[in-house]
């Protein structure tokens, strides 16, 4: 007999049983029926993620809401949480804009620990670039950490992404937080009574900013080249006959990128003559090679443009006017601009070449500072030539306004201290695509002594470092070198010409006997600098891994064996490293480092 106390559901089941018992007389249909009956009166209950499943899920979304710069307030978006719930089957509910910034914080953390463990275990002093990035209210240093591991690989990781935004941008602040940024991930100890963090750092590598470069006075390196060129651009683009063409060349670009009724129409008149819809890209002070590009989309868009300006006129100076107060009328081209143009793309054209190969992070970019410097001026001093090959004189202010680019260039790069030339050389050497000098402009190069730097020098700087750094130590006991194969006499002229004092003019030359080729003892660096050169295709950290690794057919050097040499290769460049963001409901952002599993939270304000 079912006890009558029974209530609440389990009440109502009991009930329902028995009534449906009554009128179908057999236990067995009764069961199916009830069944079918409390399927429908009471909804299936839905068995929800354990704990650990759903912070998987949780950690996932915040790496991808970080990686895409996507606000963290995004999960919160109902059609979004509706989604995963239905592709969960109600197992899982998405997080809110707190849970996000909990997980991108630990994974912060995660981050710069597994960082320090890695500084902890290198065999090499890294590198360090770094700027300061700031729009409107929002200002950031952030400092990035390279160099090339055992197996030859370029390692870039974002060390810090400190806010700035209330502080003072002065050189002692800079120095202060960058060294505490070190230190925080085992590069040195840095606190009230001990500074070894610039013991702990083998180059640096920052913009021209007076406050970036006092700051990072204590650490030995140089100015971005990158930077340093697109300063030496401004020369260009600033000249008096130049600078009128670039302000109408930008006020272009704003009246598209502004106005939808522009848009339209441009695409319209492209469309006609089957050109590609595009709008022009943007051109600021702060923008490498921004001139440059715009420039380009000028002259592939010539036609589009003067049809719209005899079509369309009227109806583009009724569209939203430009920042500044002007139409798109005030900033029509003539005839002149457009010779300007089509110079100034020819000038400007080997510096955003040049940019382009400095902003490289997969591949060593400091060797290439010296040859592709003098391909660089020799680009620049050829005579301008038409669409038929033609040459055709520089409009005056073209021509005046490369010589002013080209006086910055000279005047930043070949009169640097010799210190720092130094450095770019060595690496060139160590660069199997250069080491022969059979490259322009080599002796635009001038040294402290007033000579011009020669293949001799060079050859002499390499060996030098290579004799304090890289060379096999000898063989215990052993007092009298065992004797190798000794060298011709142009090879002995070649490797030995650095014992020489005298500058020498023919960069080829390898005809100067200076010692008797039977003295000449061959060694790997000999061995090294007899090899015929690569081709500029050539990937040189695969060419130095190679023999490092035992490959038979590869040269048989073990200049690499000291971790040394793989720091003359590192980049120098500095660019944009990272993505900040501002949430719309906190005061956060972060940023996600190219090419870097790490994430970097900082608060801001």
């Amino acid at each position: 007999m079912h006890d009558e106390r029974v209530g609440g559901r389990d009440g109502a089941k009991v009930g329902s049983f028995l009534l449906i018992k009554a009128l179908t007389n057999t236990p067995q249909r009764a069961h199916q029926t009830a069944s079918k009956l409390q399927a429908k009166i009471e909804p299936e209950k839905v068995a929800t993620w354990p704990p650990s499943k759903t912070n998987m899920l949780h950690r996932k979304i915040a790496f991808w809401v970080a990686k895409r710069s996507r606000p963290f307030t995004i999960c919160e978006d109902k059609e979004l949480r509706d989604a995963l719930k239905f592709a969960t089957s109600g197992a899982y509910t998405a997080p809110d804009h707190k849970t996000i910034r909990e997980h991108v914080i630990a994974i912060s953390g995660e981050a710069m620990r597994d960082l320090k463990k890695m500084n902890a275990s290198l065999d090499v002093m890294p590198c360090i670039s770094g700027d300061i990035w700031s729009e409107g209210d929002l200002a950031l240093l952030a400092i990035l950490q390279h160099h090339i591991s055992p197996r030859f690989e370029m390692v870039e990781k974002v060390l810090a992404v400190i806010p700035f935004s209330d502080s003072s941008h002065s050189g002692a602040e800079i120095e202060r937080r960058s060294k505490v940024a070190c230190a925080a991930v085992g590069l040195g100890t840095y606190d009230d009574d001990t500074d070894t963090v610039k013991d702990a750092i083998h180059k640096s590598c920052s913009d021209a900013a007076s406050n970036m470069k006092s700051g990072w006075n204590d650490f030995d390196g140089d100015e971005c080249v990158g930077h340093s060129i697109q300063t030496s651009a401004k020369k260009f683009l600033e000249h008096l006959e130049i600078a009128g063409v670039v302000k109408k060349g930008r006020g272009i670009a704003a009246h598209f990128r502004r106005s939808q009724i522009g848009r339209n129409l441009l695409r319209k008149v492209q469309e006609e003559l089957q050109l590609p819809q595009t709008v022009p890209p943007r051109d600021t002070e702060t923008r490498w090679n921004g001139t440059h590009d715009l420039w380009v989309w000028l002259v592939h868009n010539r036609e589009a443009l003067q049809v719209y300006d005899t079509r369309r006129l009227s109806e583009a100076n009724t569209a939203v006017g430009n920042p500044d107060g002007t139409c798109y009328g005030d900033h029509q081209l003539g005839s002149v601009d457009w010779e300007i143009i089509v110079q100034g793309i020819h000038v400007l054209n080997p510096a955003k070449q040049f940019t382009d190969f400095m902003q490289g992070s997969t591949y060593p970019t400091t060797s290439g500072v010296i040859p592709f410097m003098g391909v660089l001026v020799k680009k620049m001093d050829k005579p301008f030539k038409d669409v038929n090959k033609q040459e055709v004189p520089y409009h005056r202010g073209v021509k005046a306004a490369r010589a002013a680019m080209l006086e910055d260039i000279r005047k930043r790069f070949f009169n640097m201290p010799e210190c720092k030339l130094e450095d770019y050389v060595v690496a060139m050497m160590l660069d199997p695509r250069y080491k022969s000098c059979k490259f322009p402009g080599l002796m635009s190069w001038t040294l402290r002594n007033g000579n011009k730097l020669t293949k001799a020098k060079a050859v002499q700087w390499a060996r030098q470092a290579w004799e304090a750094d890289w060379k096999p130590a000898e063989v215990a006991n052993e007092t009298v070198p065992t004797p190798r194969q000794a060298l011709g006499d142009t090879r002995a002229a070649a490797f030995m010409s650095f014992m020489s004092d005298d500058e020498d003019d023919d960069l080829t030359s390898t005809t100067r006997s200076i010692v008797n080729p039977a003295e000449v003892i061959q060694d790997e660096f000999d061995t090294y600098m007899e090899m015929r050169d690569e081709e500029p295709a050539c990937d040189i950290l695969v060419w130095w891994k190679m023999p490092c690794e035992g490959v038979k057919d590869c040269p048989g050097l073990d200049l690499c064996r000291v971790p040394a040499m793989r720091l003359s290769m590192g980049g120098v460049c500095v660019s944009t490293p990272f993505v900040p963001l501002v949430c719309s409901s906190e005061r956060w952002g972060w940023a996600y480092p190219r090419g870097s599993a790490g994430i970097y939270p900082v608060v801001i304000g």
